[in-house]
């Protein structure tokens, strides 16, 4: 039996092993996911472990996709330039960092056929996924704004990622200013932040007293619940939204590729999360 698994902590409930369970049964594969909640101290053994020889990979989520970088043998391009993997695959007994969250994070958004280039973007957020966001529409020479409570992180994605950019990236502060600053002329706002995910699914990441950019597209990485606060202020303004659940099956595809070499079913992956998400609710 070949393992992968779910790297994270606290982990919660999570979608990802009824999503490849579904799809190594649909392609008739002997693998097994499973979550592995891990705390931090425990990283370095649990990274050790995946190299013995039934372990495939794992996928890597907060908050350990900058972390586990110090524990591998080797990064894609793309893994390095981020700085944050949230694939990890065996390659000649070597443990290899990918990141499918800028390829998956596009391959959804291109569904709603968005003009990005030389467009004003905002992502809330300074974290692993807000650099893979980051990275993507940058990619697509969007003039990319991060709305950040650290400035040393936001600070720090800057650096990391400007040298490889044709575009600058900014910084605003997490504060009444920043957001109204930011909002001007939005294109396209991604909450990148667990804020507004189960259990705690009353809280918003955008200011309630103050109204979202008045044309932009609003995309909540958050997939459960389906329709986040930040959703719903958006459509109560009637603007266009997609929550992250597109997003996170482009990128379970990629990664089950990754492992397998086999081109996933992306269709059995997002009625698995959707059956697995009714009944964790039900």
């Amino acid at each position: 039996m070949n393992r992968v698994a779910l790297f994270g902590h606290p982990i919660g409930h999570s979608p990802s092993p009824a999503i490849h369970e579904a799809a190594f049964r649909a392609l008739d594969l002997s693998w097994e996911y499973s979550l592995l909640d891990i705390a931090p101290e425990d990283l370095p053994a649990a990274l050790a472990e995946l190299r013995q020889p039934e372990w495939m990979g794992a996928n890597v989520t907060i908050p350990y996709k900058t972390a586990v970088v110090d524990y591998l043998d080797a990064l894609s391009g793309e893994a390095a330039t981020l700085g944050a993997v949230n694939t990890i695959h065996k390659s000649q007994g070597k443990l290899c960092g990918e990141n499918t969250d800028a390829s998956g994070f596009l391959a959804d958004l291109s569904r709603h056929d968005l003009p990005l280039a030389g467009e004003k973007v905002v992502i809330l957020g300074s974290g692993g996924a807000a650099r893979a966001v980051a990275f993507a529409l940058a990619s697509q020479t969007a003039q990319v704004h991060l709305i950040a409570r650290s400035k040393e992180q936001a600070e720090a994605l800057i650096t990391d990622l400007q040298p490889a950019m044709q575009v600058d990236l900014h910084w605003h502060p997490w504060d009444t200013t920043g957001f109204s600053d930011a909002r001007e002329g939005t294109r396209l706002l991604v909450n990148t932040t667990p804020v507004g995910a189960h259990p705690q699914s009353e809280a918003c990441p955008w200011p309630t007293n103050l109204k979202l950019p008045a044309h932009a597209f609003i995309y909540d990485l958050i997939y459960n619940p389906p329709v986040t606060q930040l959703l719903f202020m958006a459509i109560n303004q009637g603007l266009p939204v997609s929550s992250g659940m597109g997003m996170l099956i482009e990128q379970a595809a990629y990664s089950f590729k990754i492992w397998t070499g086999f081109n996933a079913p992306k269709d059995v992956m997002l009625s698995a999360a959707y059956r697995e998400l009714e009944a964790n609710h039900a």
